[in-house]
Protein backbone atom coordinates (compact mmCIF):
# COMPACT_ATOMS: atom_id res chain seq x y z
CA UNK A 1 0.00 0.00 0.00
CA UNK A 2 2.82 2.36 0.88
CA UNK A 3 4.55 1.61 -2.39
CA UNK A 4 1.38 2.46 -4.30
CA UNK A 5 1.06 5.82 -2.49
CA UNK A 6 4.70 6.62 -3.19
CA UNK A 7 4.22 5.73 -6.84
CA UNK A 8 1.10 7.94 -6.92
CA UNK A 9 3.11 10.76 -5.35
CA UNK A 10 5.83 10.44 -7.99
CA UNK A 11 3.29 10.39 -10.81
CA UNK A 12 1.49 13.38 -9.35
CA UNK A 13 4.77 15.28 -9.18
CA UNK A 14 5.33 14.53 -12.80
CA UNK A 15 1.73 15.55 -13.63
CA UNK A 16 2.02 18.79 -11.74
CA UNK A 17 -0.35 17.99 -8.88
CA UNK A 18 1.37 18.07 -5.51
CA UNK A 19 0.84 16.18 -2.31
CA UNK A 20 2.28 17.67 0.81
CA UNK A 21 5.64 16.41 2.03
CA UNK A 22 4.01 15.71 5.38
CA UNK A 23 1.65 13.27 3.68
CA UNK A 24 4.59 11.37 2.15
CA UNK A 25 6.42 11.25 5.48
CA UNK A 26 3.22 10.17 7.20
CA UNK A 27 2.93 7.24 4.80
CA UNK A 28 6.55 6.29 5.44
CA UNK A 29 6.14 6.62 9.22
CA UNK A 30 3.02 4.44 9.09
CA UNK A 31 4.93 1.78 7.13
CA UNK A 32 7.85 1.88 9.55
CA UNK A 33 5.66 1.70 12.64
CA UNK A 34 3.83 -1.38 11.29
CA UNK A 35 7.18 -3.07 10.61
CA UNK A 36 8.38 -2.11 14.13
CA UNK A 37 5.40 -3.94 15.58
CA UNK A 38 6.37 -7.03 13.62
CA UNK A 39 9.97 -6.80 14.89
CA UNK A 40 8.83 -6.19 18.45
CA UNK A 41 7.10 -9.58 18.51
CA UNK A 42 9.75 -12.23 17.87
CA UNK A 43 8.58 -15.64 16.78
CA UNK A 44 8.97 -18.76 18.89
CA UNK A 45 12.05 -19.98 16.97
CA UNK A 46 14.06 -16.92 17.86
CA UNK A 47 13.05 -17.17 21.53
CA UNK A 48 14.19 -20.79 21.62
CA UNK A 49 17.47 -19.88 19.93
CA UNK A 50 18.14 -17.07 22.41
CA UNK A 51 17.36 -19.41 25.34
CA UNK A 52 19.69 -22.06 23.92
CA UNK A 53 22.53 -19.55 23.57
CA UNK A 54 21.95 -18.29 27.12
CA UNK A 55 22.08 -21.86 28.43
CA UNK A 56 25.34 -22.51 26.59
CA UNK A 57 26.85 -19.34 28.04
CA UNK A 58 25.76 -20.41 31.53
CA UNK A 59 27.42 -23.83 31.12
CA UNK A 60 30.62 -22.26 29.81
CA UNK A 61 30.76 -19.81 32.70
CA UNK A 62 30.43 -22.68 35.20
CA UNK A 63 33.50 -24.40 33.79
CA UNK A 64 35.63 -21.30 33.32
CA UNK A 65 37.35 -21.75 36.69
CA UNK A 66 38.11 -25.41 35.98
CA UNK A 67 39.54 -24.73 32.53
CA UNK A 68 41.52 -21.78 33.88
CA UNK A 69 43.15 -24.04 36.49
CA UNK A 70 44.06 -26.57 33.80
CA UNK A 71 45.50 -23.81 31.61
CA UNK A 72 47.53 -22.40 34.51
CA UNK A 73 48.96 -25.83 35.35
CA UNK A 74 49.89 -26.40 31.71
CA UNK A 75 51.56 -22.98 31.46
CA UNK A 76 53.55 -23.67 34.64
CA UNK A 77 54.78 -26.98 33.23
CA UNK A 78 55.73 -25.27 29.98
CA UNK A 79 57.66 -22.54 31.79
CA UNK A 80 59.49 -25.17 33.85
CA UNK A 81 60.47 -27.08 30.73
CA UNK A 82 61.72 -23.89 29.06
CA UNK A 83 63.93 -23.17 32.07
CA UNK A 84 65.40 -26.66 31.87
CA UNK A 85 64.05 -27.99 35.13
CA UNK A 86 61.81 -30.98 35.46
CA UNK A 87 58.24 -30.09 36.52
CA UNK A 88 56.69 -31.94 39.42
CA UNK A 89 54.69 -34.88 38.07
CA UNK A 90 50.97 -34.61 38.43
CA UNK A 91 49.07 -37.62 39.77
CA UNK A 92 47.84 -38.44 36.27
CA UNK A 93 51.33 -38.64 34.78
CA UNK A 94 52.94 -41.02 37.29
CA UNK A 95 54.06 -44.27 35.69
CA UNK A 96 52.91 -47.35 37.60
CA UNK A 97 55.61 -49.71 38.84
CA UNK A 98 56.04 -52.86 36.78
CA UNK A 99 54.34 -55.98 38.03
CA UNK A 100 56.42 -58.73 39.61
CA UNK A 101 56.21 -62.00 37.65
CA UNK A 102 55.03 -63.74 40.81
CA UNK A 103 51.85 -61.64 40.61
CA UNK A 104 50.86 -63.40 37.39
CA UNK A 105 50.05 -66.72 39.06
CA UNK A 106 47.01 -68.46 37.68
CA UNK A 107 45.67 -71.70 39.14
CA UNK A 108 45.40 -73.09 35.61
CA UNK A 109 49.20 -73.25 35.67
CA UNK A 110 48.92 -76.04 38.28
CA UNK A 111 46.69 -78.30 36.15
CA UNK A 112 47.53 -81.32 34.04
CA UNK A 113 47.91 -80.26 30.41
CA UNK A 114 45.65 -83.15 29.25
CA UNK A 115 42.79 -83.56 31.73
CA UNK A 116 42.95 -80.42 33.93
CA UNK A 117 43.39 -82.39 37.16
CA UNK A 118 45.98 -81.22 39.68
CA UNK A 119 49.43 -81.89 38.22
CA UNK A 120 51.97 -84.07 40.02
CA UNK A 121 54.68 -84.52 37.33
CA UNK A 122 56.63 -82.10 35.15
CA UNK A 123 58.24 -83.53 32.01
CA UNK A 124 61.39 -81.85 30.68
CA UNK A 125 61.08 -83.72 27.36
CA UNK A 126 57.60 -82.27 26.82
CA UNK A 127 58.72 -78.62 27.22
CA UNK A 128 58.04 -78.70 30.97
CA UNK A 129 54.38 -79.64 30.57
CA UNK A 130 52.64 -80.74 33.76
CA UNK A 131 50.79 -84.05 34.08
CA UNK A 132 48.66 -85.80 36.67
CA UNK A 133 49.66 -89.39 37.66
CA UNK A 134 47.21 -91.09 35.29
CA UNK A 135 48.03 -88.98 32.20
CA UNK A 136 51.78 -89.23 32.79
CA UNK A 137 51.60 -93.01 33.10
CA UNK A 138 49.44 -93.32 29.96
CA UNK A 139 51.59 -91.02 27.83
CA UNK A 140 55.05 -91.96 29.11
CA UNK A 141 55.06 -95.46 30.74
CA UNK A 142 52.18 -97.59 29.45
CA UNK A 143 52.33 -100.08 26.57
CA UNK A 144 50.69 -97.41 24.36
CA UNK A 145 53.43 -94.80 24.99
CA UNK A 146 55.94 -94.14 22.21
CA UNK A 147 59.56 -95.08 22.59
CA UNK A 148 60.58 -91.39 22.52
CA UNK A 149 58.11 -90.50 25.30
CA UNK A 150 59.47 -93.35 27.43
CA UNK A 151 62.92 -91.73 27.25
CA UNK A 152 61.68 -88.34 28.65
CA UNK A 153 62.98 -87.27 32.04
CA UNK A 154 60.31 -86.25 34.51
CA UNK A 155 60.39 -85.08 38.07
CA UNK A 156 57.85 -84.85 40.84
CA UNK A 157 56.14 -81.48 40.95
CA UNK A 158 54.43 -79.80 43.88
CA UNK A 159 51.77 -77.14 43.64
CA UNK A 160 52.83 -73.47 43.58
CA UNK A 161 51.80 -71.32 46.49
Amino acid sequence: MEAQLLDDNIYSELDGSKHGIEEVYGILDHGLSSSKDTCARPNDDSDALVRQIQDEVDVESRYDKFTQQQDDALEERYRALKQGRQPAPSPLTQVPKPMDPSEFFDEVDDWCCICNEDATWICEGCDNDKFCNACFYEGHQSDMASYEAMQHKAKKWTKSK
